[in-house]
């Protein structure tokens, strides 16, 4: 046999490699898109959770309560309208002492907002390549800094709209509606 045959390929073995090659890109290229489109609609969703979470809180507890979206730092958490700090709202001598107790709401300026208990109250970031590109509110559309979406008391809010993005270009916009209606949510194209 010729030494410099054993060493070669063969024309229908480089075909057979560059088809195996062509089919992997074929299944692979179209499934990396998908990927990032549902990783952008995951946090979409995440994010309409703690939403709603923080409206169906406020309509549970009667106190407001906010999530905050940190379109700088790209986080976002919920927070409860508390006692001010150091106050545990119990009166000095206990229960007991009812006739002591306010029966009056607290003014604004006597409480503050915490984070909310639990996992919601944390500081939560988007998955990576994802991340919270704008929201609108009716003073307009915000693309830096702190934005507040508030619930009032019976779970009321600004109509909000949310746009979550992923690198790749998939986006996702969240409609928070201003009474008790269920969150939208809907892809963007291009």
């Amino acid at each position: 046999m010729d030494p410099r045959r054993a060493n070669a390929f063969t024309l229908i073995e480089m075909i057979a490699v560059v088809l195996l090659i062509a089919l992997v890109a074929a299944v692979a290229i179209p499934n990396l898109g998908l990927r990032s489109g549902r990783a952008t609609m995951q946090e979409a969703e995440s994010l309409a959770a703690l939403l709603t979470f923080g409206r169906q809180r406020a309509v549970m507890s009667g106190q407001p309560q906010r999530v905050i979206l940190d379109l700088d730092a790209q986080r976002y958490w919920l927070e409860s309208l508390g006692a001010a700090p150091g106050e545990t709202g119990e009166p000095e001598g206990g229960w007991s002492e009812l006739s002591e107790l306010p029966l009056v709401a607290p003014r604004d300026e006597e409480a503050t907002y915490l984070p909310a208990r639990g996992p919601a109250g944390r500081p939560y970031a988007p998955a990576a390549g994802v991340f919270l590109a704008a929201v609108e509110t009716p003073e307009g559309r915000i693309q830096r800094g702190q934005v507040v979406v508030p619930f009032a008391w019976d779970g009321s809010s600004e109509a909000t709209e949310v746009w979550v993005e992923a690198e790749e270009g998939n986006r996702v916009v969240l409609r928070l509606p201003p009474m008790a209606d269920r969150i939208g949510i809907r892809r963007v194209d291009g």
